[in-house]
């Protein structure tokens, strides 16, 4: 299987594209890696699509929800 990456988040220039858009947006950097962690590590070759589909918003939830706890 083909190492699962985002090659933008690995050079400095693109983490520092990436951070400034998060900024511009008023959205943490850290929350976006956990964000397409969770894409990246759902799983692919599910045979429901509508599972992984379950599964991946209920992790994005999980995370957009302690965000909001942080915030508040």
């Amino acid at each position: 299987m083909a190492n699962k990456s985002v090659v933008l988040l690995h050079t400095p220039e693109g983490r520092e594209l990436v951070a400034d858009s998060c900024k511009a947006n008023n959205f943490v950097f850290a929350e976006f890696e956990k964000l397409v962690e969770a894409q990246i590590t759902s799983k692919v070759n599910s045979p429901q699509p509508d599972a992984r589909r379950t599964e991946l918003f209920g992790r994005f939830d999980d995370i957009l929800d302690r965000i909001e706890i942080e915030e508040a």
